[in-house]
């Protein structure tokens, strides 16, 4: 499951990238186990239904701007509320796309909106998954990765 989920990690990244972002992004390297990886700033989406748990995309600060920048089409080189959205909002089309990947062997999988968190270095965390699959990227050097962490059930 975790090589599948995987998958569908890269897949939904690299379609939401070249469709919406229209930057060129590199794979970097993926791994079977999070490993509580810090980033300055998160927009974590739940997942619920076929799959418990939810997805993390995070980065630094500067790659969560170029990312935003990207989205929204304008230069933006600080965080505020506006890159905070954006960032929110590619988590959201990366998560849905892993959802659309899964959902047809897994069965039905929800998204709950996302949400952000900020700060130099934090970490997250959560108690309820058995899985953790992250897959790392780079966009023109800078780091970025997306982390889902989930149980299936029924399984």
């Amino acid at each position: 499951m975790q090589d599948k989920i995987n998958a569908a990690a890269r897949e939904a990244v690299d379609e939401i990238v070249s469709t919406m972002l229209f930057v060129p992004i590199n794979p970097v390297s993926s791994t079977g186990e999070g490993t509580n990886v810090e980033a300055d700033v998160s927009a974590i989406t739940g997942l619920s239904g076929a799959v418990e748990g939810g997805t993390r995309l995070g980065s630094p600060v500067e790659t969560a701007t170029a990312l935003a920048s990207a989205l929204i089409g304008e230069d933006i080189d600080e965080l505020n509320a506006d890159t905070e959205d954006a960032f929110g909002e590619l988590a959201n089309m990366i998560t849905g796309g892993i959802q659309t990947r899964l959902a047809g062997e897994l069965g039905e999988i929800n998204l709950s909106p996302p949400f952000v968190v900020t700060g130099k270095n934090h970490k997250a965390h959560g108690d309820s998954s058995d899985q953790i699959v992250l897959t790392r990227f780079e966009l023109d050097g800078k780091p970025f990765f997306i982390e889902v962490f989930y149980t299936v059930k029924g399984r």
